[in-house]
């Protein structure tokens, strides 16, 4: 029998866990708030054509369900817009995102005195709850007087979700304040958004994506600079909200300098400000998100710009800092999450094929290059004989335009050291094998991603690649280097595929060097070499083995 004196002792024990207990539960309640920033959410109603029953989500918020009628939602939505439809029908239109801005932020005092904005968005047959939740968070995040109006621009949509239902719904968020523009004959995306802006009535505009989260706090910062000067055009830091909406976190952040390489790819590189919340210049807009005067914008974007994704920020980025005596910020106390489509931009329903997009990126090179063309045309299909840019021409006169080596010296000198003063070939041509000699490494395409492979001698410029002195090995006339992929246990040895990437967007994973004595080429800090299995046509970096003539190549 138990003594009572051993009694007390479990009793004092069980109330101490449940004390613990309880403690633990309160703060983990109070700390979900706080990290989450959790607003009350606004409910659709029971009348809604999106309405569903309410569900609880994993972040224990009352959510409400879209319903898109004649295309219930499938795998297959990825396939039209491109985003993974079911995803996004999973989570609530007013979802609360974690506020990821610095610490001092929220230190930042902005003028009581700003402007309200004309916010400017297009669509194509865009995903009912997509533009919804685009819409709630701008609404829970933004002051009312800040916002005068928001036009939504139809890209001629055909898909039958888009109706009266759908307008109503938009009408519920933000009432009057909401303008639905329906264009009868497909535009392309920038050049519905300009009708946007040329409709809207307040002094500066936002232009933006119709598949985005604001973060609290994300439109003060963006109006203060454009305030002090009319020319200044700012655009948020943006967080890469995955496709398939499988999770708020996100793998990437564009908080750098937006840059383009030798082919119009966009990048980052590092922004140099020790100051985490000042706000930097960036050489290009990289975000697709705008921030302006209406006058200053639309005295840049006149109706000869260029129309693709691309092309159209990078001259947009030139003609301010060139033409306009603009400057381009970025706020790093403004944040946005961007649901970055999964299929690549030229190639989903924006009227951008390949060919517009060479066509409208030669106009680029010939109309605001100048002494840099012929490097950049060396690296531009070379499809176009003819090109018209007598109005880039006119512009840049009646402007007096700067050239674009005083963009490289003063803008964007960074961009001129990474990507634009191309190294020096060591070795060019056919790799070889030193097994099966009639055998050479080649890409089979010349697109980022496609990886290093075998195949017959030939030609072709998909097989021809230059060692530098930059320490890359790239395709002779690309640029487009080799790039190692994280090891896997394959057979019970580590190897690595090798794939074609941009050229210096990957740091150590593009160093490589050739030994000429041992004939292999081996990847810089490390002991893989480059190896291939003929038998099922695999190129792939191994422990590094002299005796293995696998792993030997010659340039031919």
């Amino acid at each position: 029998m138990m003594s009572p004196s051993k009694f007390r002792k479990i009793i004092v024990l069980l109330c101490i866990f449940t004390i613990f207990f309880i403690i633990c539960m309160i703060f983990q309640i109070g700390f979900n708030r706080r990290s989450l920033n959790v607003m009350k959410p606004k409910l659709h109603s029971q009348n809604s054509p999106y309405w569903m029953p309410d569900e609880v989500d994993d972040m224990n918020l009352i959510i409400s369900r879209p319903s898109i009628g004649k295309h219930p939602p499938t795998q297959d939505f990825v396939k039209i817009w491109p985003y993974k439809g079911l995803g996004s029908e999973r989570l609530a239109f007013n979802r609360a995102i974690r506020n990821t801005r610095p610490l001092e932020c929220s230190s930042v005092k902005y003028s009581s005195h700003s402007n309200s904005v004309s916010i400017v968005m297009s669509f194509h047959n865009e995903f009912v709850g997509v533009i919804l939740r685009t819409l709630f968070s701008i609404e829970q995040t933004t002051p009312s007087k800040l916002i005068k109006e928001i036009i939504l621009v139809d890209d001629a949509s055909t898909a039958v979700y888009l109706d009266e239902h759908f307008e109503n719904e938009i009408q519920k968020i933000f009432k009057d304040k909401i303008q639905l523009i329906r264009l009868k004959k497909r535009q392309g995306i920038h050049k519905a958004l300009r009708i946007g802006l040329e409709l809207a009535t307040s002094d500066i505009v936002v232009i933006m994506p119709s598949h985005l989260e604001t973060h609290l706090v994300w439109l003060p910062p963006l109006l203060e600079p454009i305030l002090t000067n009319p020319r200044i055009i700012t655009t948020p830091v943006v967080e890469y909200q995955h496709w398939n909406y499988n999770s708020e976190s996100s793998t990437e952040i564009l908080d750098g300098r937006g840059v383009f390489d030798l082919e119009f790819n966009i990048f980052e590189l590092p922004n140099t400000e020790n100051n985490e919340i000042s706000n930097f210049r960036t050489p290009i807009i990289d975000t697709g998100i705008i921030v302006a005067n209406r006058e200053f914008l639309l005295k840049i974007v006149n109706k000869k710009s260029v129309s693709g994704i691309d092309g159209n920020l990078i001259e947009l980025s030139l003609k301010t800092w060139l033409c306009f005596d603009g400057e381009i910020f970025k706020v790093p106390c403004a944040k946005m999450s961007h649901n970055f489509k999964e299929i690549p931009i030229h190639e989903s329903s924006l009227l951008v094929n390949q060919e517009n997009r060479d066509r409208e990126l030669k106009q680029i090179i010939l109309g605001y290059l100048g002494s840099y063309q012929e490097r950049f045309l060396n690296f531009t299909p070379n499809r176009f004989k003819e090109i018209n840019v007598k109005d880039m021409k006119l512009l840049k006169n009646t402007q007096n335009c700067k050239s674009f080596k005083y963009f490289l010296s003063e803008i964007a000198s960074d961009m001129a050291a990474t990507f634009i003063e191309t190294p020096s070939m060591t070795m060019s041509g056919l790799i070889a094998s030193k097994k099966e000699p009639s055998k050479c490494l080649d890409t089979f395409t010349q697109k980022p991603g496609s990886v290093i492979s075998i195949n017959s001698c030939s030609n072709s410029s998909k097989s021809k690649f230059a060692l530098t002195s930059s320490q890359d090995i790239r395709l002779e006339k690309r640029f487009l280097c080799w790039n190692a992929y994280d090891s896997f246990l394959y057979r019970g040895s580590n190897v690595s595929l090798v794939a074609i990437m941009p050229c210096n967007t990957m740091e150590g994973r593009q160093k490589f060097e050739y030994d000429m004595k041992h004939e292999n080429f081996r990847k810089i800090g490390t002991n893989f070499c480059l190896d291939v299995n003929f038998e099922r046509k695999i190129v792939a970096l191994t422990n590094c083995d002299e005796t293995k003539l696998t792993q030997r190549w010659v340039w031919v």
